[in-house]
Parts: structure tokens; sequence; C-alpha cells
């Protein structure tokens, strides 16, 4: 027998490995030189290195906790890599989906509502005032703008902040998309006199007067994602202002989805891609599936053609 490092002939005790024979005191690690004639020992690129040096020179490191990797992990959207138990050890941040901690976000705070802020997005987070204020009218100059007729109806309406709990009252999203905006609408029937016949006969005449009250707003948003709902929002009341027919759930949705993908996808920045990524690979069968059929059949027509269809036919085409 031959040694492979060496190339002399093995007179006594030999080791085996990677296919060929080895002198015991040339079969050594290829990193630190140490012998893993008696160690196990990892195989790359057909060279032998202890664990350690495998690790140092190729390994996986958490981001977190600064662990070398052997099993299962994570690579986050962010390209952090993570221990699998981190996600079910740390809360996420809201905002951003990263698990809040001294190496990522440098902390973060509770909402006081089940949810948490990382103090990455912290700083971006805006109130009330500044939304009605900077906020909203940017986003219908937007809208109008782009030549959709925003009436006197959506033009306006207060915005008010409210936390998780508050949010439940009046609506609930599924699963996979909770609810981050709402506008409160009403439908007000009065009845007025109205001249009509050959007789000239007076009749009762029902004439319904829509109004929306207010849009209602997650609280702890930052000011990239507030201006995604409130552009959603501003879907769901354009379709309501412009009496679109009754739509199921999943095309009314998946339209309103359609109006914060028109604004977002005019921004730019990290985190305004971050927000597309997460409407592309949204999984809910609403608010998902009805914004990948929206954008489907916008891609080929148009979002106006796309609009007419949606409101003539209450569906998106097949």
């Amino acid at each position: 027998m031959i040694c492979a490092r060496c190339g002399q002939p093995i007179r006594s005790s030999y080791v085996t490995a990677l296919g060929k024979t080895w002198h015991p005191e040339h079969f050594t690690c290829a990193g630190c030189g140490k012998s893993l004639a008696h160690e196990q020992f990892i195989e790359k690129d057909g060279r032998p290195y202890c664990r350690a040096d495998f690790q140092r020179l190729f390994g996986l490191k958490c981001s977190i906790c600064g662990a070398y990797i052997d099993g299962a992990y994570v690579r986050n959207y962010w390209n952090d890599i993570l221990c699998e138990q981190h996600l079910q050890e740390l809360p996420s941040c809201f905002n951003c989906e990263r698990p809040i901690c001294t190496a990522l976000t440098n902390g973060g705070i509770d909402l006081g509502d089940g949810r948490f802020c990382c103090n990455l997005c912290k700083p971006k987070v805006i109130g009330e005032a500044e939304i009605n204020r900077r906020v909203l009218p940017r986003l219908v100059a937007f809208f109008r703008n782009y030549g959709l007729p925003l009436t006197s109806l959506i033009q306006g309406v207060p915005v008010r902040v409210v936390n998780l709990r508050e949010m439940g009252r009046f609506a609930e999203g599924d699963t996979l998309h909770p609810t981050t905006g709402l506008i409160r609408k009403v439908v007000i029937t009065g009845t007025s006199p109205t001249k009509t016949g050959n007789m000239g006969a007076n009749i009762m005449n029902r004439n319904p007067s829509k109004q929306i009250q207010e849009i209602l707003l997650l609280s702890g948003l930052t000011e990239i994602n507030t201006t995604a709902v409130l552009a959603h929002e501003i879907g769901h009341a354009y379709i309501f202002a412009h009496d679109f027919p009754e739509l199921p759930p999943v095309v009314e949705e998946g339209m309103a989805e359609i109006f914060s993908f028109l604004w977002m996808r005019s921004r730019k920045g990290p985190e305004v891609e971050f927000y597309l990524y997460r409407m592309e690979h949204n999984e809910s069968p609403i608010y998902g599936e009805g914004f990948k059929r929206a954008r489907t059949f916008m891609a080929d027509k148009g979002f106006f053609v796309l609009l007419n269809y949606v409101r003539t036919h209450s569906r998106f085409p097949s």
C-alpha cells in the first residue's frame, strides 16, 4: 500500500479514508494540520477537516447567538442566518419581521396588544396628527394624479390610530393577514318627493347618501407601512364611492391591494422592497390570492381595464 500523502509504502498501521490509504501521521486536517487518524472529520472538496476548522472556514454562524449552526437554520429576508429555535424564543417586529434582540435590532418595545416593534423601526413609527396633516393628503394627490377621480367622499376623511384590540371590534383579518386598516362607512337612506308619471302624481323616492366616517389605522406602523395600508383603504373607499356592485372578498381585497401596489411601486428603499416582497408572497386565500389574480390581469391589460372589468362583472377574468 502507498500513502496518499507521502507516496511511500505503508509497512505497519494505516488509515483508510476518502477512498485512499494513509500513514496515520499523514492523514491530517487541511486547516490546522493535526492528525485525524483517531478523530472524526468532515470532507470538503476531497480534503479532510477537523470539526473546528470546517466550521471556522465554511460553517454558517448564527447572526443572533454567534454559534456555528450544525442542523436546521433559517435565512430571513434581511439575509440574517438564524438558529431555528430563535424564531420560537424571540418576538418578531410587526413592521420588518426581524427577531427582536440586541444583536439584530438593538432590542425593541412591546406595543401592549400582543405585537412588538424593534428599535430599528421604532424611530420610523408615525403618529395620528402627522398622518392626517401630511401623509393622507399626499396619497390622495398621488391617486388623483394617477387619473382616479377621488370624490369629496374620500378627501378630508379623518384617520384614527387604534390598537389591535380596538381594531378587532370592527373587523377581523384572516389568520395570514391581520387587519391593519379599515374604513368605517355608512349608507343613509332618506326619502324625498319626486313627480313622476303622466298624471304628475307625487311619490316618495328613496335617495341613499353615502358617508365614510373615518379610516381606522393600526398603531405602531412605520411611515412606509402606514402609507401602504392607507393606499389599500383608499382602494376600498374608491369602490364604495363609485357604486361598484357587491364584490366577493377575494375580489375587493385583491383590488384594494392593487391600490397599495400602485403606490408602493412608486417608492424606493429597502422597506418598500420588503413590503412588496410580502405582498407577492402573501399566502392568504383572500388578500394574497386576490392580489395575484388582479396583478396578473393588470400586467396584461392595464389598471383601468382591470378596474372597469371588475366594476362590470364583479369578478376577476378567468
